[in-house]
């Protein structure tokens, strides 16, 4: 049957209610059916969700609740009790390490090896890492990685020393008084002497073994002389974090101390591990050292003192393929390496046979050396290696110390493509040796570094055939040299380079320079220097002897005075910002040095006056000139906005001495 074209199977209100109905009937079944998707998808997703966990731990033999580590209250009895994995600790969880954690041994017969080791699971990734943090709520956390001795019997044989054995083998250093007493973070460090009759004539505070072996006598004269029954804490055999074949853990915020043991041996792969606002002291050798299959490791902030060696990386065996590499040491303070007693090295950061380092910001006091790298052989490379904006100061001869700056390479060895750049640094005062070394082929950039109270400032110099050496040398300042300025050697023939232009050097005091080449050498004056020719090499045609008017060198302010002749006198090299991270340049061109002349500020950042401190008087110049938007003081316009207003306090006031 033909259909009329006004056929309606419905009357008009009805078509549009059933249209509506129909509309609302099919969107509301796709709602559903959406509902229903991503209720599923959730559900699948679910599993891969981590909702973060707070966790607590606290000393052993407490007594905290249901100790079940859900709260302070609560907390776990003791670092062997936190649960790791399922029902406890696990990725994206923060666990607070509350208090001061000494392991304490009461058989001497115990397993000293595994009875404190500690077994963390790894996080599940960069943004689920595993949170180790000392910064519980009133109650920070310490651990030590030495026992604290429970189990010894004491004699007295007079004048307050006391006698026991030695259960175990045990370093010679690091052994402590009344841990904890009288609060957390007490204790004496005993001073070791080396003879009983030397102990008998100590004031108190010192110990004495023949040889710290098993079953060895060991004496000891507490600094009251009375009996050292469980105030002696002993080297090694405390906690020891097992860290071989986990990832993504930090540790935030503690204090670890005899840490001779507490994060060694990481043989199997250890990767995505970071140390942050900690405090790692007292080790025998090194405080840390990294190894094969040890990578995207950082240190970032942390305090790292009292040991024979620092922190560093290396391969072994030294063909071995796994190298360590993407490790990084930013904004860390160490100092007092191998000053209390020394075998080996004595580096604040040391490195060997590795790829892709950084290690920027670091402030290094009271070492032997600041940074070492080295090769044990031909085959062995190092790659990628970035040295910037450190300080390096008060290096020492204590020892094994052999009071040096920044060394790239400490022996002739170098594998193919091994190369480093070091740029923005600074070495000295009190450097007795060198102040920067190099001693490898592929060509390195020394930009914007200065040397002050040096021996050498720069020791470019390679003369084991068929090696030569390379360098490039702008905006440095050598200031204050004890020797040399530049000492240059290498002795392969027509390959080498010196390209050293536009930097100061100061003052000149007779023949300064050393050259040597397969034709001969010698030390030279500046005149003689800049004389020199070799195709491929440049010897300081636009560089300037004149003293670079840093405002106080000598207590560690490299800043530049109004006036110094090395503002917008430098080149423009690759990099944008200056030791104190601030935009280069900041005038026509780039300053020679390592901080950049900030305009209105002084003698630096802050410093006002030129006084060599950012104090009150530097507030006074702001807040006398504050709310003008003319005629004012143009130091106190620290952002040159041209008002003296909130933010010229803030500026000021916020980097107080």
């Amino acid at each position: 049957m033909k259909k009329s074209k006004n056929f309606q199977f419905f009357g008009p209100e009805n078509h549009k209610s059933k249209i509506c109905e129909s509309k609302n009937y099919i969107f509301g079944n796709i709602k559903y059916f959406l509902k229903i998707f991503f209720a599923l998808a959730l559900l699948l997703f679910i599993p891969n969700l981590v909702f973060a966990t707070d966790w607590y731990v606290r000393p052993p033999g407490g007594d905290y609740g249901t100790e079940d580590g859900t709260d302070y209250d609560n907390a776990w009895d003791g670092l062997l009790n936190v649960v790791w994995g399922p029902g406890g600790v696990r990725g994206g969880d923060n666990l607070y390490i509350c208090g001061l954690h000494v392991h304490e041994i009461t058989n001497p017969y115990d397993n000293f090896v595994s009875q404190a080791d500690i077994f963390p699971v790894s996080g599940n990734s960069e943004n689920e890492r595993i949170i180790i943090r000392g910064d519980c709520p009133g109650n920070p956390g310490i651990v030590w990685g030495a026992y604290r001795n429970m189990f010894s019997n004491w004699t007295h044989i007079g004048g307050g020393v006391w006698n026991t054995s030695m259960t175990g083998n045990s370093d010679r250093v690091w052994y402590f008084q009344d841990v904890g007493v009288p609060n957390d973070d007490s204790y004496i460090v005993l001073n070791i002497v080396y003879s009983l009759e030397e102990l008998r004539a100590h004031p108190g505070g010192a110990y004495y073994s023949p040889d710290f072996l098993g079953y060895s006598p060991f004496y000891v004269k507490l600094t009251d002389g009375s009996d050292p029954f469980g105030r002696v804490v002993f080297n090694e055999w405390g906690y020891d974090f097992k860290l071989n074949g986990t990832s993504y853990i930090s540790f935030i915020n503690l204090k670890f101390y005899g840490v001779k043991r507490m994060f060694k041996r990481l043989h199997e792969e250890v990767h995505h591990i970071r140390w942050e606002n900690c405090t790692l002291w007292y080790a025998s050798h090194s405080i840390m050292g990294f190894r094969n299959k040890n990578h995207h490791i950082e240190m970032i902030n942390n305090d790292i003192a009292w040991a024979q060696n620092g922190i560093g990386f290396s391969v072994d065996p030294v063909d071995s393929p796994d190298v360590p590499h993407h490790i990084t040491f930013s904004n860390n303070t160490i100092h007092h390496i191998a000053q209390r007693i020394c075998d080996g090295d004595a580096h604040a950061i040391w490195g060997q046979g590795s790829r892709d380092i950084i290690i920027e910001n670091n402030i290094m006091y009271n070492t032997g050396t600041g940074i070492t790298f080295y090769n044990w052989d031909y085959q062995q490379s190092m790659k990628n290696m970035t040295v910037r904006y450190n300080w390096v100061y008060n290096t020492h001869t204590t020892g094994c110390g052999n009071s040096r700056g920044i060394e790239f390479n400490c022996g002739e060895g170098q594998g193919p493509d091994t190369n480093g750049e070091c740029y923005g640094n600074i070495v000295g005062p009190n450097v007795s040796d060198v102040g920067y070394r190099y001693k490898w082929t592929e060509l390195s950039e020394f930009y914007n570094n200065v040397c002050y109270d040096c021996g050498i400032s720069f020791y470019i110099s390679s003369t084991l055939l068929p090696y030569y050496v390379s360098a490039k040398l702008r905006n440095i300042i050598s200031l204050n040299p004890r020797q040399t300025h530049i000492y240059y050697a290498s002795t392969a023939e027509g390959s080498y380079i010196i390209d050293s232009d536009y930097n100061i050097f100061y003052p000149i005091s007779g023949d300064q320079f050393y050259f040597r080449d397969e034709n001969g050498w010698g030390y030279m004056n500046f005149t003689e220097w800049q004389a020199l020719s070799k195709q491929n090499c440049t010897f300081d045609p636009h560089s300037i002897i004149t003293d670079p008017l840093f405002v106080n060198p000598d207590k560690g302010d490299f800043h530049l005075k109004p006036g110094s002749p090395a503002i917008d006198t430098g080149v423009d090299v690759w990099f944008s910002t200056d030791f104190e991270g601030n935009p280069v340049p900041q005038g026509s061109r780039p300053d020679i040095g390592a901080l950049e002349y900030i305009s209105g500020t002084g003698c630096g950042v802050a410093d006002l006056n030129c006084n060599g401190a950012v104090d009150i008087f530097d507030l006074i110049i702001v807040a006398s000139n504050f709310g003008l938007t003319s005629g004012f003081d143009a130091r106190a316009d620290t952002d040159e906005s041209g008002e003296i207003d909130i933010l010229d306090l803030v500026f000021v006031s916020g980097r107080f001495s």
